[in-house]
């Protein structure tokens, strides 16, 4: 496998997971889930999507086995839900499902 560094937290990386096609990786480490686009083979270039809005500690992360969700949950227990499909690459905080 190849390494890879994650930046921006500030704490460390505490959950990874990757969706079911192999191309996004999440990680967790904060307040916050990141998703990196791997589809080129490295998320060299490319700019991660924070997924915002939990106010604890996320201590789990996953993917729907379609890949099209993904959610997160928290240390206060908040799960957060976002759908992936509507991620917009040039906009750094993925909107949560309402």
């Amino acid at each position: 496998g190849q390494d890879f560094k994650c930046g921006g937290y500030s704490s460390k990386v505490t959950c990874v997971c990757w969706d079911p096609s192999g191309k996004l990786c999440a990680t967790s480490g904060s307040n916050q889930a990141t998703l990196w686009d791997f589809s080129a083979g490295s998320p060299a270039g490319t700019t991660p999507l924070a997924c915002v809005g939990q106010r604890a500690m996320v201590t789990a992360i996953t993917f729907h086995p379609a890949g099209r969700l993904f959610a997160s949950g928290s240390a206060d227990g908040v799960i957060k839900v976002y759908d992936v499909s509507k991620f917009d690459p040039g906009d750094l905080r993925a909107a949560v499902l309402p």
